[in-house]
C-alpha cells in the first residue's frame, strides 16, 4: 500500500502553502506580544522597586517623627510637673505673706492705740502736743474782713470736725496763728474772759465780724463792683461771688438779679432771663457771653490794623421816579452824623473800620507794604481812564468831574438801550432800586471801564452784593445764590441727598446771621462740579440743614474763581480760558 501513488492537485498545496503562511504571521505576531509583556512586567518591577524604596524612607521619616512626638510629650509633662510646683510655691508664699501682713497690721493698730494714750495724757508733755499739731492742716488766714468771715469759720468748724482728738489749747493755738491784720489786733486788744477757750473766742469772733455790720459791707461791696467789655470775668466773679451768697443765702432768683443788675447793659441785653436757672449756671452762660465779645473785639481791631485802603468807586441809586441818589454822597453823609468830623486818617487810635476814605490812594496814606503796594498798583484799573497799571490819584489824564445829586442828562442815542435795560429789570422783578454808575455825558467806548473783579467792587461799595443764578450738577438744573456776604459756600442737605453727592465728615463750624441769631453747620461736606453753561469748578460745600436758597456760593467761591462785574451791563462774567458765561 506504500507504494500507492497519491495525488496531490495543484490547488491543494496552493492551500497548504497559504495556511503554512498564515501561521507563521501568527507565531510571530505571538513572539512580539511575548517580548511586550516581557518588556511591560520589566518596567512594573522597577515602579515597584522605586515604590518600596519609597515607603521604606517614609516608614523611616515616621519613625523620626514619633520619636520627637514622644520626647516633646515626656518634655511637656516635666514642665507641667515644675509648673505645678511653682504654683504650689507661689500659693504657701502668698498664704505667708498675708499672715505677716495680717501681724503686721496688729502691731500698727496697737501702736496707734499706745499713740492716742498718749496724746490724750493731760500731762506736761510738749513733744506729744507738738507731734500732734505738726499732723494737723493750717487754717487759712483771717485779716478781719466781715464778708468772707463766714465762710473762714466754717472752714474752722469743719477742720476741728474731723480732727476731734485736739484738745481746746490746740485749736486755740491754730486760730490764733490764723488771725492777721485787724482781726490781729482786736484779739490783741480783746479782754482775757473773752479769749480763755475755744468757745468763747468762737462767740467773740463771730459777734465782732459775723453781725448785721458784714451784710451792709457785702451790700457795699456788690454796688462798687461793675461788669463791662473790658472786665476780667474771673476777678470780678471771685469778688462779687462772696458778698451775693452772703445777701442772698441760698436764693438763686435774687442772686442772679443782684448780678444783672452789676453788668454792663451792652452785655445783659444778650442775656435773657430763664426761668428756674441756678446761679453757677448763669455764671457760665455769663462768661461765655463776655468771652465771644472780648473774642469779636479782638478781631475787629486786628482788621482795622491790617485793612486795605481802596481807591474809591462813584456811583448813584435810581429810584422810580426817575431821581438819583448818590450812594457813596449819602455814605459819607450817614457816617458824619454817626461819628462826627473825625476821618479815616486822622490820630484817633480807634477808628471806625467801616468808614471809607476820602483822600485818594497813594503810597502816603496805604496801610500796605511797598512791595504789596506795587503789587496791587500793577494789578489795579484806574476809573478815571479806564487803562490798567495806576490808580486814579496817579492818572496822567485829566479827571473828569461826576454829578452826584441830579439825573444826568440822557443822549438820544442812548435812549434806546435805557429803555431796553428797564423792561429787561421788570420782566426778571427786580427791586425798584437798581445799580448804575454815573459818569458825564462824553462818549465812552464799551472798553473804558471793563468787568471788575467782585470782590474789589464789593470793598468799593461797601455792600453784600447778591446775584441768582441758574446751574447745573450732576446735568440737573438748580439755583444758586452767588453771596458776597456769606463767609462759606453751602447747600441744603436735601438737594445734596437728591444728587446724591459724595459726602465725607467734617467739624461743624458756628455761623453768625444777619439778624444777630446763630447757625450751625452738619458735620458733612459734598464736593461737586457746578457748571454755568461753558464754565465748570470743582467745589466743596458745606451741607446745612435748612437755608433760603438750596445752594449759596459765598466769598471763598467767588475768589477761588475770579469772579468779574461789568457795572455798566449789569452782568456778571465767568471765565475759564476762551471759555465764558454771561448773566
Amino acid at each position: 500500500m506504500s507504494d500507492i501513488p497519491v495525488q496531490v492537485t495543484a490547488a491543494q498545496i496552493a492551500d497548504a502553502n497559504e495556511l503554512l503562511q498564515t501561521k507563521e504571521t501568527e507565531i510571530s505576531a505571538l513572539s512580539q506580544q511575548l517580548v511586550d509583556g516581557e518588556s511591560q512586567f520589566n518596567s512594573l518591577v522597577e515602579e515597584h522597586s522605586k515604590l518600596e524604596e519609597k515607603f521604606n524612607n517614609l516608614l523611616s521619616a515616621y519613625n523620626l517623627v514619633e520619636t520627637e512626638v514622644a520626647q516633646l510629650k515626656q518634655g511637656l509633662e516635666s514642665e507641667s510637673r515644675l509648673r505645678l510646683e511653682v504654683s504650689v510655691n507661689y500659693e504657701k508664699t502668698k498664704a505667708e505673706y498675708a499672715a505677716k501682713c495680717e501681724q503686721l497690721a496688729l502691731k500698727e493698730a496697737e501702736l496707734y492705740k499706745k499713740m492716742m494714750k498718749l496724746s490724750q495724757k493731760g500731762g506736761p508733755s510738749i513733744s506729744s502736743g507738738t507731734i500732734a499739731l505738726s499732723n494737723v492742716p493750717r487754717i487759712p488766714a483771717f485779716d478781719g474782713q466781715p464778708i468772707s468771715f463766714n465762710r473762714w469759720i466754717s472752714g474752722v468748724d469743719e477742720l476741728f470736725a474731723n480732727y476731734p482728738e485736739l484738745t481746746d489749747f490746740q485749736k486755740r493755738i491754730l486760730v490764733v496763728d490764723s488771725l492777721k491784720g485787724e482781726a490781729r489786733s482786736w484779739y490783741n486788744a480783746e479782754p482775757d474772759a473773752n479769749i480763755s477757750s475755744w468757745d468763747s473766742i468762737r462767740k467773740a469772733l463771730a459777734k465782732q465780724f459775723g453781725g448785721a455790720e458784714s451784710l451792709s459791707m457785702a451790700l457795699d461791696k456788690i454796688y462798687t463792683l461793675q461788669l463791662t467789655e473790658k472786665s476780667d470775668f474771673n476777678s470780678f466773679i471771685q469778688q462779687i461771688r462772696p458778698s451775693i451768697k452772703i445777701v442772698t443765702g441760698k436764693n438763686d432768683n435774687l442772686a442772679i438779679v443782684m448780678l444783672r443788675k452789676q453788668i454792663d447793659p451792652s452785655i445783659r441785653k444778650y442775656l435773657p432771663e430763664v426761668a428756674n436757672e441756678s446761679f453757677e449756671q448763669f455764671e457760665n452762660r455769663l462768661k461765655a457771653q463776655l468771652s465771644e465779645m472780648q473774642a469779636k473785639s479782638v478781631r475787629a481791631h486786628n482788621d482795622r490794623q491790617s485793612a486795605m485802603d481802596i481807591d474809591p468807586v462813584v456811583a448813584v441809586m435810581k429810584n422810580k421816579d426817575g431821581d438819583y441818589y448818590a450812594a457813596a454822597q449819602l455814605y459819607q453823609n450817614r457816617h458824619r452824623f454817626q461819628s462826627g468830623s473825625s476821618n479815616r486818617f486822622s490820630n484817633t487810635q480807634f477808628r471806625n473800620y467801616a468808614q471809607r476814605s476820602t483822600k485818594p490812594h497813594s503810597r502816603e496814606n496805604t496801610t500796605m507794604t511797598k512791595a504789596q503796594f506795587d503789587e496791587y498798583v500793577r494789578n489795579s484799573t484806574c476809573y478815571n481812564c479806564g487803562q490798567k497799571g495806576h490808580l486814579r490819584s496817579a492818572c496822567p489824564n485829566p479827571h473828569k468831574s461826576f454829578r452826584f445829586m441830579n439825573p444826568p442828562p440822557e443822549p438820544p442815542d442812548k435812549n434806546s438801550d435805557r429803555n431796553s435795560i428797564d423792561t429787561d429789570n421788570q420782566n426778571q422783578n427786580i427791586s425798584s432800586k437798581t445799580f448804575a454808575i454815573n459818569f458825564t455825558t462824553d462818549e465812552f467806548s464799551e472798553n473804558v471801564l471793563p468787568p471788575t473783579a467782585l470782590t474789589t467792587l464789593n470793598l468799593h461799595l461797601n455792600e453784600n452784593l447778591c446775584f441768582k443764578l441758574n446751574a447745573t450738577i450732576n446735568n440737573i438744573s438748580v439755583f444758586a445764590l452767588l453771596d458776597s456776604g456769606s463767609q462759606i459756600t453751602s447747600i441744603t442737605t436735601a438737594l445734596a441727598d437728591k444728587l446724591g453727592l459724595p459726602s465725607s465728615t467734617h467739624t461743624p463750624i458756628k455761623l453768625k446771621l444777619g439778624d444777630n441769631s446763630t447757625a450751625k453747620t452738619s458735620d458733612k461736606l459734598v464736593t461737586a462740579d457746578i457748571c454755568f453753561g461753558n464754565t465748570t469748578y470743582p467745589t466743596t460745600f458745606r451741607v446745612m440743614p435748612s437755608q433760603p436758597l438750596d445752594i449759596i456760593l459765598g466769598a471763598n467761591f467767588i475768589f477761588a474763581s475770579k469772579v468779574s462785574y461789568d457795572p455798566m451791563n449789569m452782568k456778571i462774567n465767568f471765565k475759564q480760558g476762551d471759555k465764558y458765561d454771561v448773566f
